[in-house]
């Protein structure tokens, strides 16, 4: 039988499922398909099946594709830098996608928003972690480049902080800015015999230049 394999707790579908091993089932209908999450992970196809074990049941609409898949196919799709994407069954003209959540990122913005914008907490590391999640996953880089400031403020010492500050106001087209941290971040590469990385730098500061 099919079996999932998830390392920490996910959302699939709209429900919880713990971290584990299991057995998954459907049953296609012409409109919906029943996704069945079961403990059993001991059978062969469905023989020896038992709802008593399942963990979840639900119910996933099924799309018409125009693409033709001739054998059945379990994928992932659409995965975003925010933890969710889909598990999607297709056979013939026939697709299921199957909504997949990390809750993950709901914890961590949770966090930075009671420690840093409720709470104001001034903390180096936090502001530095803040700032390259918001930047890694997308988000407001107004607020992600006025956290790595704070966190260069606060310690002058650190490439880290200037070298993520160049990223976030680049990705903001703010070259000026960016100029500025890059060059600061080269210094302190450059004290630290980071070859790799102050030659990466120094080649997008003569790209800025040139702008």
């Amino acid at each position: 039988a099919t079996t999932i394999h998830n390392s920490e707790e996910i959302i699939i579908g709209d429900k919880l499922l713990k971290e584990g091993k299991y057995t998954m089932f459907t049953i296609p209908g012409e409109k919906e398909w029943i996704i069945i999450i079961n403990a059993d992970t001991t059978l062969h196809g469905s023989f020896g099946y038992s709802s008593s074990k399942d963990v979840l049941r639900f119910k996933i609409k099924s799309e018409k594709s125009d693409l033709f898949t001739e054998a059945f196919t379990i994928s992932f799709a659409e995965l975003t830098n925010k933890g969710s994407g889909f598990l999607r069954l297709a056979w013939e003209n026939i697709v299921v996608k199957i909504p997949l959540k990390s809750p993950v990122d709901d914890r961590v913005m949770s966090e930075i928003n009671t420690r840093l914008i409720t709470n104001k907490e001034q903390n180096t590391e936090l502001y530095y972690q803040a700032a390259n999640y918001y930047y890694t996953t997308g988000r407001d880089l107004k607020l992600a480049a006025a956290w790595a400031a704070a966190a260069e403020k606060a310690d002058k010492e650190n490439f880290d902080y200037p070298n993520l500050l160049q990223k976030i106001l680049a990705d903001q087209k703010d070259y000026k800015e960016a100029l500025a941290a890059a060059k600061r971040a080269i210094v302190l590469g450059e004290k630290k015999k980071m070859t790799n990385a102050v030659t990466a730098l120094k080649k997008r500061v003569a790209e800025w230049e040139g702008k």
